[in-house]
């Protein structure tokens, strides 16, 4: 009898260790508010998309230095070159900041810096002292599948369709490259790894029409543990016509078909709040140098 209660607090003992050892993942299952696990997600997914983008060129870098990860191109665009996460101590930061600041204006490029709210306050003085300013708020979201709300109204008006072979990607590139105004250079290589990122099966890719008119597009991004949105743009006479929100439901209706448990993105100040219909929610909040 002594024995058996011995190995009954044994095993007790050790299905609590198992649980503080999985405590994020068990969240999600006993349907618990993991805010750490949620961030974790949306900053990998994040991560995994540009150290994926840039793998598709080999003048491309995504780097790992100065406990940071950030990515160096040859393309003079703060699309291309990003400052995605850094893991300072206050004593190490001002000479790793610096270092990685020189380095791209060694090779004259511009570049953006996200912070967020589990960085060092002292990051965003230092980078203030390194003369970057503070260029806007993206807040970082996420949906669990499970609270998914799809709407069924969509305006005949308009169609979305998947992106499928090089003219699509053509007609894609139209309104993104409206929107931020990129130079051809910086267009044709964004299209490429935009292509390739397909190939390999980690992109689709959407097109919004009225008509035959390219009139937006998005993105979705099919990282390890979530899809992430990306490069959701209308154009601006477009704006407000419920656009984005048809470009929506086709990519949470592609989340639930490869049977993914969360959706995440980086919101525009314009986009925040249709998302938030959605049901998303903010959960990292990013500031960007």
């Amino acid at each position: 009898m002594f024995l058996l209660l011995i190995l009954i607090l044994f095993n007790c003992k050790n299905n609590l260790d198992n649980q503080m050892k999985l405590g994020p993942y068990l969240c999600n299952l006993t349907e618990q508010k993991c805010v750490d696990f949620e961030k974790k997600i949306v900053k990998r997914n994040l991560t995994e998309f540009y150290n994926n983008f840039v793998s598709t060129n080999k003048k491309y870098r995504f780097k790992y230095k100065y406990n940071t990860f950030y990515t160096i191109t040859d393309v003079n665009n703060i699309g291309f070159n990003k400052v995605l996460s850094s893991y300072y101590d206050v004593e190490n930061i001002d000479k790793n900041l610096k270092k990685i600041c020189n380095e791209y204006d060694e090779q004259k490029l511009n570049f953006s810096w996200y912070t967020n709210d589990s960085d060092l306050p002292i990051i965003k003085t230092k980078l203030k002292e390194q003369g970057l300013k503070l260029y806007g708020t993206v807040p970082g979201m996420i949906l669990s599948i499970k609270d998914l709300e799809l709407s069924d109204t969509l305006d005949n008006k308009f169609s979305i369709s998947q992106v499928k072979n090089k003219k699509d990607m053509e007609d894609w590139m139209k309104p993104f490259r409206n929107t931020y105004n990129l130079s051809q250079e910086a267009s044709d290589r964004y299209k490429d790894s935009m292509e390739n990122l397909i190939y390999n099966n980690l992109l689709i890719n959407f097109i919004a029409k009225e008509n035959d008119i390219i009139i937006g597009a998005s993105s979705i991004f099919l990282g390890t543990e979530s899809i992430g949105i990306y490069n959701c743009v209308t154009l601006k006479e477009f704006r407000r016509k419920g656009i984005l929100s048809l470009l929506i439901n086709k990519m949470l209706y592609c989340a639930v078909e490869n049977k993914y448990d969360y959706i995440t993105l980086q919101a525009s100040t314009l986009s925040k709040n249709i998302f938030k219909k959605y049901g998303f929610e903010t959960i990292v909040p990013y500031e960007i140098f």
